[in-house]
């Protein structure tokens, strides 16, 4: 990475109590200015925990292991300031009793620096416009039940660029959405992150909206990141069975009517109770007895490998 990391973690775990399972572990990455990483994995994978790890949002009394940095952002990001975080629901973001003009204004107001000849309302319709809302005067006089459910989700993105954030976090923003509203929302997200400069950590289960939006990929599988690297290698060249795994199983229209849909067989483990060993192996077809016995070896750099004893490279 050859600019100075807006993020940083080496070996972050995360518990959200001090007996509850360890949800996330040995987490090592970084995020450079800009840059736009996708993180995959199955639901309960641990990569939302991962993603508000990252925008120091996890619930108070969470335990965190691990070197944890905001170089460029001062020892902790503000969140709505230095981070916007879009969640998969927007009611999540929204108060149901509150015009949406004047929530976005409200941030605006909090966060953001503006010309004195500009109201907090004059930028949140401009913001509203931004996402590419429709009449967004009038939209801001609306209450969110008054808005589809694909406009909600513009205005949470709204509400998450209003404090001018450099980090913009989606955690599975689009996964509620219909495949055409989908692709626009995606399409919208990285025209607003090339504009503003913006880096992007994009949460999904979905690897063709992380092939979309992401010129990185972290693939965690069970607390645990097991591969990590540029689009094109992970997608051209994956080196952990479990990317490929997770490959395998997308749905596409060149497969055939009428076959057998893809699933990868078995269940990831108990959080609780994790084997020692590599937690994909009772799922792996290529597994051995010493993938059980202990954790395998990060093969390849640390932005550009796996954790795999059969993946190329030397452990890291």
């Amino acid at each position: 990475m050859s600019q100075s990391p807006l993020v940083q973690l080496e070996g972050v775990g995360v518990r959200y109590a001090p007996r509850s399972p360890q949800v996330l572990a040995d987490a090592t990455l970084a995020l450079a200015p800009g840059e736009r990483l996708a993180v995959i994995g199955e639901s309960g994978s641990g990569k939302s925990t991962l993603g508000l790890a990252i925008a120091g949002l996890l619930p108070q009394g969470s335990i965190v292991t691990g070197h944890l940095a905001w170089p460029a952002l001062g020892d902790r990001p503000r969140p709505g300031r230095d981070i916007g975080f879009v969640y998969q629901d927007p009611s999540g973001s929204l108060d149901p009793v509150m015009r949406v003009g004047d929530q976005v204004a409200e941030v605006v107001a909090v966060h953001s620096a503006m010309a004195p000849d500009v109201t907090p309302l004059e930028q949140a319709v401009n913001l509203l416009g931004r996402v590419e809302l429709p009449y967004p005067a009038r939209t801001a006089r609306a209450y969110p039940h008054q808005l589809s459910g694909g406009q909600r989700q513009r205005v949470a993105l709204a509400l998450a660029m209003a404090g001018r954030p450099k980090l913009l976090i989606a955690d599975e923003a689009t996964s509620a959405l219909d495949p055409i509203v989908q692709a626009r929302m995606v399409a919208l997200i990285g025209r607003l992150c090339d504009d503003d400069g913006l880096a992007l950590v994009f949460v999904t289960h979905d690897i063709a909206l992380a092939a979309t939006l992401g010129s990185r990929l972290a693939v965690v599988y069970a607390g645990r990141i097991v591969e990590a690297g540029p689009r094109s290698r992970v997608l051209g060249a994956p080196r952990h069975p479990y990317t490929r795994a997770l490959m395998a199983a997308q749905l596409g229209i060149e497969r055939p009517r009428g076959g057998r849909l893809p699933t990868i067989e078995g269940q990831p483990p108990d959080p609780a109770t994790p084997p020692p060993g590599c937690r994909f192996a009772p799922r792996c077809a290529l597994a051995v007895s010493a993938c059980s016995a202990a954790q395998p070896p990060w093969r390849g750099a640390f932005d550009d490998g796996a954790a795999c004893l059969f993946a190329p490279g030397n452990p890291a």
